[in-house]
């Protein structure tokens, strides 16, 4: 859609480049070892082929928001019930410069000049 995303929403997401690839490996069950991605776009994240929240004129969603979709699309029928059981800042990790994975919640904190 090409809309910029208003600077509030996520700003220590903020802090990745726009394109930068997340991922959650599943660590137990079935599914076990499976692997989503996404990327951040403007402060929040995209999910290939995700038209977005329903109530927003945006493609992208919030971590949370996010992992939901991303594991509805990939488990169907087996993803969680509970719309608010997800925890998107510790279900994302991105890469570091070591080519270490961590959880976006572990990114800086950071504030605006």
């Amino acid at each position: 859609m090409g809309e910029k995303m208003p600077r509030w929403l996520n700003p220590k997401l903020g802090q990745r480049d726009n394109g930068t690839t997340l991922r959650h490996v599943y660590k137990r069950g079935e599914y076990e070892g499976d692997v989503v991605t996404a990327h951040v776009q403007g402060e929040r994240i995209n999910i290939s082929g995700d038209t977005g929240p329903d109530n927003s004129d945006y493609t992208t969603r919030t971590p949370s928001g996010a992992a939901r979709k991303a594991d509805r699309r990939h488990r169907g029928v087996d993803a969680r019930d509970d719309p608010y059981g997800y925890s998107g800042w510790d279900w994302w990790e991105y890469q570091t410069e070591d080519r270490e994975w961590i959880p976006i919640s572990e990114l800086p904190e950071w504030t605006r000049p």
